[in-house]
């Protein structure tokens, strides 16, 4: 199962919460040796085998993280997948964003 494609101002606001520090992905979890990606997105927990077929990213928006966290980790009962070629542009546009962000004169 290959994850839906997301629109223009989907993707546009997962940069901006990106940006912002609003969301938390799978590249965060990759970062900890002790915790793993079952412990932070639950319903990883619950799929035998997921086939993770063009999916470039896991993700889910900090608001929606549990009470409870596992060694520093937020904890979600739920996730989005973001399929490889959505990921390639909000990457590109965060790189580019993050710049803008650095050049702005005050």
């Amino acid at each position: 199962m290959s994850p839906r494609r997301m629109s223009d101002e989907e993707l546009k606001a997962f940069v901006f919460g990106w940006c912002d520090g609003k969301v938390y992905t799978n590249l965060h979890v990759k970062s900890a040796r002790d915790v793993t990606l079952t412990l932070v997105f639950m319903p990883f927990a619950f799929w035998e085998k997921p086939d993770l077929t063009d999916v470039g990213l896991v993700w889910e928006w900090l608001s929606a993280a549990g009470p409870r966290a596992i060694n520093g980790h937020p904890m979600f009962m739920t996730c989005r997948l973001m399929h490889t070629a959505d990921w390639e542009r909000a990457r590109a546009a965060i790189e580019r964003e993050l710049k803008r962000r650095e050049e702005v004169v005050v």
